[in-house]
């Protein structure tokens, strides 16, 4: 599919998107990683609280990388287990002072953003996923769930042809469209 400018916008926001077909012979630097984690690490937060942690191994790892992906829902585990790392996004809800952040997952969404863009600098690609097992993320890592919340899963790494992809997932494996402008900005008023 070919996607369509509604409005003068940087090539990068426009070629940004999530493939599942990664190459599994590609082996991704700690300079890269480095970089890719740094980007987030300069996101803008709400009182600079910076809420946003992540857990991640490399597909090198093979002991722990196999742990990772079998906390993965098998329809992601499929094609994530070619990444060339995995990782979970986790946010701190509470600030420093026990309170509610009420923006936490807004700001560690903003940081995965800033991780994505970052990727494609590398010509590399990232991939959220919700289809974890997250009870089990907690437990494995140990995470106080009433300081933490476990956002998602991601992979990251380079994109292979479709074809390595199971059947069912090839016709998945196409670029998406958006919402019509005229369908998410509203000037004056909502809707």
């Amino acid at each position: 599919m070919e996607r369509t400018k509604q409005a003068s916008v940087a090539d990068r926001f426009i070629e940004r998107w999530s493939p599942r077909s990664f190459d599994s012979k590609f082996e991704i630097s700690d300079r890269k990683l480095k970089a890719i984690f740094e980007a987030a690490r300069w996101t803008p937060s709400c009182f600079n609280i910076q809420p946003w942690r992540f857990i991640y191994t490399k597909s090198q790892d093979e002991e722990n990388f196999e742990k990772f992906s079998n906390l993965l829902l098998p329809m992601n585990k499929v094609w994530a287990e070619n990444a060339s790392a995995l990782g979970f996004i986790i946010c701190r809800k509470v600030n420093d002072d026990g309170e509610k952040n009420f923006y936490s997952q807004f700001d560690t969404g903003a940081a995965w953003m800033s991780m994505t863009m970052q990727a494609r600098e590398f010509n590399l690609y990232t991939h959220a996923m919700g289809g974890i097992k997250k009870d089990e993320v907690y437990d494995h890592f140990k995470i106080d769930q009433s300081e933490y919340t476990v956002i998602c899963g991601f992979a990251l790494g380079k994109r292979a042809d479709k074809k390595e992809l199971p059947e069912k997932l090839q016709k998945r494996e196409e670029k998406n469209d958006r919402k019509e402008l005229k369908d998410i900005m509203f000037e004056n008023q909502f809707k």
